[in-house]
């Protein structure tokens, strides 16, 4: 199931929903591909979940390293609804080349309570550290 759900998101740039116990979930972006980002600076994009499903879903983001932040971190998505959440990431001063995280979705639907979003990208022009 976990690879079902993951091979949806990662399809394309549209909203793709993901199926379980009469509700459907729709991301977009499907996936986070921030481009390429100078070593010590900071993306930001906005994630917007639907609600295709017949009633109330929670939606938990929590970001799996301290270079991803999310706010809000929680929200109830009404059916028909959609919610947004707001996602940056920073690239480390020291941090050079093709870039790999992901944040942790939890929801309290069966079948999908948890399950990952992937961020991609590319750091470049890492700073040398000052020498004291």
């Amino acid at each position: 199931m976990l690879a079902l759900v993951l091979g949806f998101l990662l399809a394309a740039s549209t909203p793709q929903p993901v199926f379980s116990e009469g509700s459907a979930l729709a991301f977009s972006p499907a996936e986070w591909e921030f481009g390429t980002l100078a070593a010590g600076s900071r993306a930001f994009v906005t994630l917007h979940v639907s609600n295709q499903g017949t009633r109330d879903v929670t939606v938990s983001i929590l970001p799996t390293c301290d270079c991803l932040s999310t706010g809000p971190s929680r929200q109830v998505i009404p059916a028909g609804g959609r919610a947004d959440f707001k996602f940056s990431i920073l690239a480390e001063d020291d941090e050079s080349g093709e870039v790999r995280e992901s944040y942790l979705i939890q929801t309290d639907l069966k079948g999908m309570d948890h399950f990952f979003y992937s961020v991609h990208g590319i750091v470049k022009g890492a700073t040398a550290k000052p020498v004291p």
